[in-house]
């Protein structure tokens, strides 16, 4: 491989990185102040959202595809009715080609009874895809809730039958 092709290659795994951080950032944010149809960009087509406890083997919410992931979005607290804040850190990035999985930290922040309180804690798990006109996407993110709030107000609207409150999404 000549100096610059290995350049190039360099470049353009920086510039993936950049982009899919943006992304991980642009899905905490939209849920936070309400961007319904910035949440469901975040995801491809057919995108795929799990929410469980890892220490259980039951899928607390799942939604697939963009009428369920924007049904999702809709039934979501937001500000300024309720403040929070999605926050994620230590993103390990892995590309190869136009595919991604990234591992990251979550931590949930959140206003109740007017003070700032750690909501939850976890780690999303994530699968991507570069879509040559939109760029990267979640095909698939697993939110695993490692710890939680139990007596806070659920973030979601009533949820239907089957579903599990894990006291965070």
């Amino acid at each position: 491989m000549s100096e610059l092709a290995d350049l190039e290659g360099r470049l353009r795994r920086l510039e993936d990185e950049r982009e899919i951080g943006q992304l991980l950032a642009a899905y905490g944010s939209s849920l936070d102040y309400g961007d319904v149809e910035g949440f469901v960009r975040c995801f491809t087509a057919d995108g795929v959202l799990e929410l469980s406890r890892p220490r259980s083997a039951k899928v607390a919410i799942r939604a697939v595809g963009e009428r369920e992931l924007r049904a999702f979005a809709e039934s979501h607290s937001r500000s300024p009715e309720r403040w929070h804040k999605h926050i994620v850190a230590g993103s390990i990035i892995t590309v190869d080609q136009d595919r991604g999985c990234v591992s990251s930290y979550y931590v949930l922040l959140e206003e109740d009874r007017g003070r700032p309180v750690v909501r939850s804690f976890g780690r999303y798990l994530d699968r991507l895809v570069r879509d040559r006109s939109a760029g990267w996407r979640l095909s698939r993110r697993k939110a695993e809730v490692e710890a939680a709030v139990p007596d806070m107000a659920p973030l979601l609207a009533p949820r239907s039958a089957g579903e599990i409150d894990i006291g965070d999404d």
